[in-house]
């Protein structure tokens, strides 16, 4: 399953059969009733309890599903509910045949006769109003496989750009780099020559392996800010890894121009002159 990432769309023309809702919960149960009208798989309860984690006691949503459409749809619903409360998606991650599923959830979902079960975890990180959701997602596969996803949002609202490059620092500070792409491009929007949106945007992207919008960000960087010693060494370590030697010699070399006592730049150009 799995490579599939959910459609943002696919949901919305159920919420137009809907009056604005109060609440997530309101919602949540209002969509559930149109749901069961218009879906083939089947909502089976909600139910309380505690698994011996830390978290405590958490809510967990029980359904039977027929297939990975049914999955998706299923993902897309939440994420749909989630973007009403300005919850977008950040990304997932998949551990296969989880031998570690707590086996009170395991007996949950026997008794209620579902193939999926999930949870919505919420964390508040650096007192900075970054939030993250994690939904965490349980499938038994007909081969009698636990599949968990661990499913992240991140909590996006319009601000100024001094607050949007603080919030996407600490989203990148928590591994969730489209959430900061999403904040400094914001920041650089209201504010396009302040340098360090671009300088951490750029190293987001990096993380992301999105090499060439790095590249990008860091040249944004230095053209702003040429004696940015630390903007000319990630730019040279991005050449570096994409096989652009010259490049990354004369990046890492102008870093060590406006700092000496750069010791990324020093072991990265050290590790050019090694290889050739």
């Amino acid at each position: 399953m799995k490579a599939k990432q959910p459609d943002p769309n696919v949901c919305f023309s159920l919420y137009l059969e809907m009056e604005d809702p109060q609440s997530e919960e309101d919602l949540n149960r209002r969509f559930m009733a149109l749901w069961r009208e218009k879906t083939m798989f089947e909502y089976k309860g909600t139910e309380k309890f505690d698994i011996g984690a830390v978290y405590g006691e958490l809510e967990y949503d029980f359904f039977a599903i027929n297939d990975e459409d049914d999955f998706w749809t299923l993902m897309n619903h939440y994420g749909a509910i989630y973007r009403r409360f300005d919850y977008l998606l950040d990304g997932y991650e998949t551990t296969e045949n989880n031998t570690r599923l707590s086996p009170i959830v395991q007996t949950k979902m026997k008794e209620h006769n579902a193939n999926l079960c999930l949870t919505l975890l919420e964390e508040e990180f650096f007192k900075k109003n970054v939030s993250i959701r994690k939904m965490v997602v349980n499938e038994l596969t007909p081969d009698n496989i636990y599949n968990t996803y661990f499913i992240y949002y991140y909590y996006f609202t319009m601000q100024g750009a001094k607050n949007c490059f603080e919030q996407g620092v600490a989203y990148a500070k928590s591994n969730m780099h489209n959430a900061a792409i999403r904040y400094f491009s914001h920041s650089i929007k209201l504010s396009p020559n302040s340098a360090s949106p671009y300088f951490y945007r750029g190293l987001s992207y990096m993380s992301r392996k999105k090499y060439d919008r790095a590249i990008e960000d860091f040249t944004q960087a230095i053209n702003i800010n040429p004696e940015d010693s630390d903007a000319f060494t990630l730019r040279g370590f991005v050449y570096n890894v994409t096989y652009n030697f010259d490049k990354a010699n004369a990046d890492l070399t102008k870093a060590l121009e406006i700092n000496p006592d750069n010791k990324m730049a020093k072991e990265c150009l050290e590790e050019i002159i090694r290889r050739n």
